[in-house]
């Protein structure tokens, strides 16, 4: 049952509900409504945008508390002219926390903008602090005298924990590859009809090319590829390669494109029993993953691969790879994913929570998954003088272009916010949410053709539902 406090703005803390979690906000007045951590609720920010109950119980974490704020913050002195106005301190929630236990917020604005929240400066081993993102002014009073104005902020705060006690003294790729040798072991699986995945049928191989699906980041085959492995678009293709599809489950935090290849290399039958060349069709990492076979296939180390088809591929790497910038990867991610139905939503947010974990527990590097997509890491600088033989490379890329005031728009304006060249330069350029848009068409040698997107309708982690990127994959693999 939901349970509302009315916010007086008091300069001291104050008690939201139950579960130990107060509000320390001078001047804010509104509501505060907790409801049960586990229910959903309507869409938008009275109810969850994105199902974290489900996800997080498959990253071993919870969601201890759910709260929907209605914050009016205190007007604010207009300044002096030539001078910048000060804006009310941003909101502090506080939570009381649990030996072995770590802890982060999940925060989603009006807009329904979601943003990571770690523990801030303060916060102690009673209770972790979390600085709410502040309001900004939004026109002057109208009573007359000298002052700005903020609507109420209205958002839905999200509490998350899990146990630590495991983790302790632990690096980041072990944390990783733990989650991942549970949720996202390797498997290599024959594709067939509405996406459903099946052990590879060896035997039944007959001569003629095999397609090889290689996904990206925090995701499976079935997700990666969801709106185009389970569409009719698909099946005409599938049955192209006479049922020799292959789809490859991989780690792509704990492990490197290189170690993702030594496996698949192993499960693969001699060239021969293959009968013809591969064909892949990759996602975002999985194009570096694809571009390591195409490597080893050119110096005689593994099967011919024929065509590369990469969608959304970091081949330049992406700065938000680099471990200072990991929770805007977690923000870019998290927001993409509103527009993505639940079940694939909800895969993509397991993932997530393994690196908020990390992040939590305070391991700050070596994750060899992310460390492949950093441009200024050793794995993207060895790739630009790799021989890949004849193969053929065909690449699509977006230059996501949201309206300003969607809550996707946000990302691109957050290098504004934070101080690293290298991340203002990168949003300053096009990009698809994650990935440079010059670099999705740059796989080393000259792509045979690209698709560029611009617009509100493809970013990321959405690119298979579009039926421009079906069409093409259709032309392309003929």
């Amino acid at each position: 049952m939901a349970k509302e406090t009315r916010i007086q703005g008091l300069h001291r803390a104050e008690k939201l509900g139950t579960g130990g979690i107060s509000l320390l906000a001078p001047g804010y007045t509104g509501t505060a409504v907790q409801v049960e951590a586990g229910s959903a609720g309507a869409r938008g920010v009275g109810g969850d945008t994105l199902p974290l109950a489900e996800a997080a119980l498959a990253a071993d974490a919870v969601v201890v508390s759910r709260l929907r704020l209605a914050l009016k913050p205190p007007a604010v002195a207009a300044p002096a002219k030539g001078a910048r106005s000060s804006p009310a301190a941003p909101p502090r929630l506080a939570v009381a926390t649990q030996a072995g236990r770590d802890y982060a917020v999940l925060h989603t604005d009006e807009a329904g903008r979601s943003t990571w929240l770690f523990p801030a400066a303060g916060s102690t081993a009673q209770q972790a602090a979390f600085d709410l993102p502040p309001p900004a002014p939004t026109g002057p009073k109208g009573d007359g005298s000298r002052g700005l104005v903020t609507s109420v902020m209205r958002s839905l705060v999200r509490v998350i924990a899990w146990a630590t006690a495991p983790l302790i003294g632990v690096a980041a790729q072990a944390i990783a590859a733990h989650w991942e040798g549970d949720k996202r072991p390797n498997g290599l699986w024959q594709v067939g009809a509405a996406g459903s995945l099946a052990q590879p049928r060896w035997k039944e191989w007959k001569a003629g090319p095999t397609l090889l699906l290689i996904h990206g980041t925090f995701s499976t085959p079935q997700v990666g590829f969801a709106g185009w492995v389970d569409s009719s678009a698909f099946d005409a293709i599938a049955a192209r390669y006479a049922g020799r599809v292959l789809a490859l489950a991989h780690p792509s935090l704990s492990a490197s494109p290189q170690d993702n290849i030594d496996w698949l290399q192993q499960q693969l039958p001699a060239a021969a029993a293959l009968g013809g060349p591969i064909d892949i069709v990759c996602h975002s990492r999985g194009g570096l993953v694809a571009r390591e076979l195409a490597t080893r296939a050119a110096a005689g180390q593994a099967p011919s691969v024929a065509r590369v088809c990469q969608v959304g591929a970091p081949n330049l790497g992406t700065p938000l790879a680099d471990a200072k910038r990991w929770t805007v990867f977690l923000d870019a991610h998290t927001n993409c994913l509103t527009t993505l139905p639940d079940s694939v939503t909800t895969v993509v947010l397991e993932g997530l929570l393994c690196l908020v974990k990390i992040i939590g527990s305070g391991v700050a590097r070596g994750l060899p998954g992310l460390a492949a997509m950093d441009p200024e890491g050793d794995a993207v600088r060895s790739l630009a003088g790799r021989s890949v033989g004849d193969t053929r490379w065909f690449t699509i890329g977006a230059n996501y272009e949201p309206a300003a005031n969607t809550a996707l728009g946000f990302v691109k304006r957050v290098g504004a916010k934070v101080s690293d060249a290298a991340v203002d330069a990168f949003f300053a350029a096009d990009n698809d949410m994650v990935v440079p848009t010059d670099g999705c068409h740059l796989p080393g040698p000259k792509a045979v053709e690209s698709l560029r997107i611009t617009g509100a309708q493809t970013n990321h982690v959405n690119y298979f539902q579009s039926t421009e990127v079906h069409a093409k994959l259709w032309q392309w693999l003929a």
